[in-house]
């Protein structure tokens, strides 16, 4: 939707096995809601695969994508590098979000963690779990009163210089020893701050009474600030709000986190 009125711009991830039509169409209440105050930017996984279960009934045969398959470290590190990739290709600060269902929710969570200082001014998580880190394979876990010190990012992002105006590279800081499976950091790297919220910055969390997934979605809300994050419990399962009821909700926490709605 590349409305010139549009105030915030958010990269949207949709979940495994379906893809960025899908979410178009799924996230049309929300957005006819928002109007042109937020600008979503739809983008496809890299990854073909089967579509999710009863998708097809309702959008057809269709090219269906994931972001990762199984969450093998390569895949995953595929992955971030792909939508980090794309982001950047936008040019610095042209995403004021992100927002991430279900799988994209996990791999948004990643980028948010990652980069959140330079990326992005806050985050939406719809149906999510927790993220897999790149560099181990396993899920980040919040240990209530221990600092969740990560280890750095594969990936460094660089300003330069071009032309008289700022752009921003990808230079890798890391490699992967395959054979003892393990992040090497290059001299260069440095980790990132100890806090005791790995997401420090605002988030919305939407998460389903009846979704299977509710518990990955409490723990993904507990890596985030909890001064920050915004969480909205609907009557719905693995799915985006229809009820008007819920999207005025959902819209409205959306606004406040983008900064739109200033709280007083």
């Amino acid at each position: 939707m590349d409305d010139q009125g549009a105030r915030i711009r958010v990269l949207c991830l949709h979940g495994k096995g379906t893809n960025s039509n899908v979410m178009t169409t799924t996230m049309r209440p929300l957005t006819r809601n928002l109007g042109s105050s937020i600008e979503c930017h739809y983008l496809d996984g890299p990854v073909p695969c089967a579509p999710y279960h009863g998708i097809q009934q309702f959008f057809g045969d269709q090219p269906y994508f994931a972001w990762y398959d199984a969450p093998t470290r390569e895949n995953l590190e595929e992955a971030y590098a792909y939508v980090l990739t794309y982001i950047l290709s936008k040019g610095p600060g042209f995403f004021d979000g992100i927002m991430g269902f279900s799988q994209g929710a996990a791999l948004a969570a990643t980028l948010a963690i990652r980069h959140q200082d330079k990326l992005f001014r806050f985050a939406a998580f719809l149906c999510g779990g927790r993220p897999f880190d790149p560099a181990t394979g396993q899920r980040y876990e919040h240990v209530p009163g221990e600092r969740s010190g990560l280890a750095a990012s594969p990936f460094e992002l660089e300003l330069e210089k071009d032309r008289g105006s700022r752009s921003v590279s990808i230079r890798r800081t890391s490699s992967i020893d395959r054979r003892n499976r393990e992040i090497a950091p290059a001299s260069a790297s440095k980790a990132l701050s100890a806090s005791l919220y790995a997401i420090r910055i605002p988030t919305v969390h939407l998460i389903g009474l009846h979704d299977s997934a509710k518990a990955e979605g409490v723990k993904l809300m507990e890596l985030c600030d909890p001064k920050l994050r915004e969480a909205f419990e609907y009557d719905g399962g693995h799915c985006l709000p229809r009820r008007s009821t819920d999207v005025v909700e959902l819209a409205s926490l959306l606004r406040k986190a983008s900064g739109l709605v200033v709280v007083a």
